[in-house]
């Protein structure tokens, strides 16, 4: 299952490593069916079936250099987002994997593209969702509390220091733990949006084609009555 959605997901045609962020971006983009494949994945996952069951399969199998790679690709990372914070997938598989991206948050945080797996972790891993450990959290946080000094050099880290928290943990580890489950809803995803504009559409189509109103008008004996659209 991992090389078939490698594969499909185009994840071996860019060659990121030792690449500059530039050059690496533009690669990316030579390939627009890289960021369908994306958008075709990330569908997957929010429709339980077998192929969900395949792609869910795949990443939760995924080492850590594999998951790095993802994470770093700018169509890739939204596919392991989604895993991360879709409640369809099953959250045993996504714990397995949030315990593999802990050994590598450090990676993570100072990437500006893979940074953004961190949010999704922090909105996938809240302690209002039933099968979530509460300490899954707190290993991230501990391995970021470690590391303060090269994320505060970092603007990604610096970022993910913000989103995570982290002066309230450093210093208020009890209001963290209860901040942290008052949490904000994780952002709509572009497919969520674009579903969301489509249904308003569809509404707004069939609200103007509301039938009109018979209303009389009569100049003579033998007027009839005419359809005015009120």
């Amino acid at each position: 299952p991992i090389s078939t959605l490698k594969k499909l997901i185009k994840l071996d045609s860019v060659a990121g490593e030792g690449m500059s962020d530039d050059r690496r971006k533009r690669a990316e983009n030579q390939d627009p069916s890289r960021a369908h494949a994306s958008l075709l994945v990330q569908s997957v996952l929010e429709a339980k079936g077998p192929l969900q069951g395949l792609v869910t399969i795949a990443l939760s199998s995924m080492g850590t250099s594999d998951l790095l790679q993802m994470a770093k690709d700018r169509n890739a990372t939204h596919v392991l987002q989604k895993y991360l914070t879709c409640s369809n997938v099953p959250i045993k598989d996504r714990r397995i994997t949030m315990q593999q991206l802990t050994n590598i948050a450090m990676d993570l945080a100072t990437d500006a593209v893979a940074s953004h797996v961190l949010d999704a972790f922090w909105d996938g891993s809240s302690p209002d969702i039933d099968g979530v450990p509460r300490f899954i959290r707190e290993a991230l946080a501990e391995r970021l509390l470690t590391n303060e000094a090269i994320l505060r050099d970092s603007a990604p880290g610096r970022a993910v220091w913000r989103t995570w928290k982290m002066d309230t943990y450093k210093t208020r580890r009890y209001d963290w733990k209860a901040e942290a489950k008052k949490q904000d809803p994780p952002a709509k995803t572009s497919i969520e949006l674009a579903r969301e504009r489509y249904a308003a559409g569809q509404q707004g189509r069939k609200g103007g084609r509301k039938a009109g109103k018979m209303t009389p008008f009569r100049t003579g004996a033998n007027a009839k009555a005419v359809v005015s659209a009120t």
